[in-house]
């Protein structure tokens, strides 16, 4: 059995993402389309002026609110009645035609971008330039067997814990007469089954680091990588363990320090700007400050996503190059 260089495969991923900066396209598709991003909420008035807060509040403002809320809720009430039923399937219709469109292009995007983003890197690890044109292109053609993939991932998944949730419950049910036995069961069941589950999942997150890379680099159908994968995880679980907690460690390290200078780079300025409009009495920031500070949050938001998309091709360049090493241990895939 060969030693694995941690260290090597982490500078040669390092070395890779700085060069090959077309990459990073994909990284920032994957970044955006799996999770994360930011939302703001509230409503911002315009115009600059003091607060003048009362000095004393109303004895009856219970009373007022109180009607309000009922004259409110009264009309929305009224509103609903008044909706066709048929309004309310077609309205119903129309939102999860949007959620699935909205699944389906997500699953197309990230598909294209993991794909190309494989195969990038595997090209730069074989020293040849990476073109965004040919990557693109070679990440088209593997959508559908990534798709059908993440659907086979999904399916053992959700099977796992249905049978895991399926075996607590009739054990729940057959000891449900003995309290004492029950509450032992139960105890018993959030070890044994909690980490049964823990165990399978990490497992099923090696199954698809090795099955995406049988399916880009050499053309394994989905159900047949899965089963691949599988088996390379089994034979090789604990360096596949050490590569990720490795991996995890860095890149979670990498991002809270790249996140705490942005913060420190673009919240000075936004606090420089707020400043004033604490002094003499709380009172809200001009139109020009507003901008600013929407485009310092905007300047944030788009950094984060950057920061994060480097971070997504460093991580799948390590896992480019620590499969080469598993499959040149195993002599072949």
């Amino acid at each position: 059995m060969t030693d694995i260089d941690y260290g090597n495969i982490l500078s040669r991923s390092f070395e890779i993402t700085k060069k090959s900066k077309w990459l990073w396209i994909f990284g920032l598709a994957l970044a955006i389309t799996t999770g994360g991003g930011f939302n703001s909420g509230g409503n911002l008035s315009g115009g600059s002026g003091n607060f003048n807060f009362p000095k004393k509040i109303p004895q009856d403002l219970p009373d007022k609110a109180s009607n309000i809320l009922g004259q409110s809720s009264t009309a929305i009430v009224q509103w609903f009645e008044h909706v066709p039923v048929t309004t309310w399937i077609m309205l119903a219709l129309g939102l999860f035609t949007l959620v699935l469109v909205y699944i389906l292009v997500s699953l197309i995007i990230q598909s294209w971008a993991k794909a190309g983003l494989i195969y990038g890197i595997n090209e730069g690890a074989n020293g040849k330039e990476v073109k965004l044109p040919d990557t693109s292109r070679f990440g088209m053609g593997k959508i559908r067997p990534l798709i059908l993939y993440g659907l086979i991932a999904l399916g053992i998944g959700i099977a796992t814990v249905v049978i895991a949730a399926a075996i607590v419950a009739l054990g729940s049910l057959l000891l449900s007469f003995a309290r004492g036995l029950l509450v032992f069961w139960l105890i018993g069941c959030t070890f044994v089954v909690g980490g049964s589950l823990l165990v399978l999942f990490i497992i099923y997150a090696m199954i698809a680091i090795y099955a995406e890379r049988l399916i880009v680099l050499y053309g394994y159908a989905p159900w047949r990588a899965w089963k691949k994968a599988f088996s390379m995880s089994k034979r090789n679980f604990f360096p596949t363990l050490s590569m990720g907690v490795i991996n995890m460690a860095v890149g979670c390290t990498a991002g809270c320090l790249s996140n705490i200078a942005l913060l420190l780079v673009l919240g000075i300025p936004a606090a420089l700007l707020l400043m004033p409009s604490f002094k003499n009495g709380l009172h809200l920031p001009g139109a020009p400050t507003i901008s600013m500070l929407l485009a310092l949050f905007m300047l944030f938001v788009w950094a984060n996503y950057v920061i994060r998309a480097i971070l997504v091709v460093f991580n799948y360049g390590v896992w480019n190059l620590f499969f080469r090493e598993i499959v040149k241990k195993e002599g072949n895939v």
